[in-house]
């Protein structure tokens, strides 16, 4: 409901985030897991992977101010993620994850 009300009232849904904190510029390293939230929910993100691509977009050429941008959306929308590993744990030493943004 509370959704709705704020849909109403500024006609868009809430902005909303995957609950991680990265550098403000490239290469975007993850800096911080916020806890229960969607990234963290994958347990696939640690800290130290670079944050390489959002919904398709490659991020190399994106300055920091336009990220959180492609980032956020709106509340209960899908966002695929590409991550390279800090320290490569696995051969492909990159992965993709999609959640929804809470």
């Amino acid at each position: 409901a509370k959704r709705h009300e704020h849909l109403r009232q500024y006609g868009k849904l809430p902005e909303a985030g995957v609950g991680m904190v990265i550098t403000e510029r490239t290469p975007y390293k993850v800096l911080q897991l916020v806890p229960g939230g969607p990234v963290d929910k994958t347990q696939k993100v640690h800290i130290g992977d670079t944050l390489v691509e959002v919904d398709g977009v490659r991020l190399d050429k994106v300055p920091g101010d336009k990220v959180r941008e492609v980032i956020i959306g709106p509340e209960g929308s899908k966002v695929s993620m590409q991550f390279k590993e800090g320290n490569k744990r696995t051969s492909a030493g990159a992965y993709v994850i999609i959640v929804l943004r809470a």
